[in-house]
């Protein structure tokens, strides 16, 4: 499933997983290949970050987020840099980059 996203040379992310409400997806997309998941996110309270903070640690994943701003109000109405990735948790997502595996 994440296959293509690694063969580019990217990190597989699951986004704003408060949002989609199938939390039960994330152990299977941790064996298929997941690497991160957007814990910080504009529509994520902080119960719900610390919620996927915790879920991160338990199947090892990196942790992503930001505003997901879009340019304009089709997402919603998210203000550039209005949420963004605590500088441990950006510093272990880029150690993940490149090392190119899943394994930190």
């Amino acid at each position: 499933m994440f296959r293509r996203i690694h063969e580019s040379g990217g990190i597989a992310s699951l986004a704003h997983p408060g949002l989609l409400g199938h939390d039960e997806w994330i152990g299977e997309f941790v064996d298929a290949g997941l690497d991160a998941i957007e814990a910080y996110h504009t529509d994520h309270d902080a119960p719900m970050t610390a919620a996927y903070v915790s879920i991160a640690a338990r199947f090892s994943l990196a942790i992503s987020g930001g505003s997901d701003y879009h340019g304009d109000d089709s997402h919603g109405a998210a203000t550039l840099g209005a949420v963004s990735l605590p500088t441990e948790h950006f510093d272990r997502l880029e150690r993940r980059h490149q090392a190119g595996t899943r394994q930190l």
